[in-house]
C-alpha cells in the first residue's frame, strides 16, 4: 500500500502542497518500506501538457496502485469525490513537510477527512467568473476594453 502525497518538492523534506491538483510533485511513498516514487504534478508534467490533459488532479495515473490514503494541504470537492469513489482516504495536513505529515498520518494523529476542505474547485471559479480562480495582476496598461469579451457586454 502507498500514500499519495501532494508536495512542493521531491523528497521527505518538501513542504506539503497547498492543493492536490496544483502540487509541483506527487509522491508515492510505500506505507511499510518508505520507498519513494516521484511524479511531476499534473500541471508540471510535460507529458500531460502534450496530451492536452492539463485540467484536473491527475488521479488516473495512480488508479491502478493500492493507495492507503492521500495527504495534501487541501482537497476540492471534485477531487475529494473522485478519490473517495476510488476508496482512498484523504488526510488534510498543513504546515508540515512530507516526512512529518506521513508520520502524523501513520501515528493516527490525523483522521481521514469526511468532506472536501475547499468549497469550490479552482476550475469552478475560473469558468464561472468567480473569485476562486487564479488571479493575475497586470501592471501595464489601464484595463480599458480587452478581456474575454472585448470590453463589450
Amino acid at each position: 500500500m502507498w500514500y499519495l502525497i501532494a508536495a512542493e518538492g521531491n523528497d521527505l523534506d518538501a513542504p506539503i502542497a497547498k492543493r492536490f491538483g496544483h502540487a509541483a510533485y506527487h509522491l508515492l511513498i510505500h506505507k511499510d518500506t518508505n520507498e519513494i516514487r516521484v511524479f511531476p504534478g499534473a500541471h508540471h508534467d510535460p507529458e500531460t501538457h502534450k496530451s492536452g490533459q492539463t485540467h484536473g488532479h491527475g488521479f488516473g495515473r495512480f488508479s491502478t496502485e493500492p493507495i492507503a490514503g492521500i495527504i495534501s494541504g487541501n482537497m476540492g470537492p471534485h477531487a475529494f469525490d473522485q478519490a473517495t469513489e476510488l476508496g482512498w482516504d484523504i488526510y488534510v495536513v498543513r504546515g508540515k513537510n512530507v516526512g512529518e505529515a506521513l508520520k502524523s498520518v501513520k501515528n493516527g494523529e490525523v483522521s481521514p477527512s469526511k468532506e472536501a476542505s475547499m468549497k469550490h474547485s479552482v476550475q469552478e471559479g475560473k469558468h464561472a467568473g468567480g473569485g476562486n480562480g487564479h488571479q493575475h495582476q497586470h501592471t501595464h496598461g489601464h484595463g480599458h476594453g480587452g478581456g474575454c469579451c472585448g470590453g463589450q457586454h
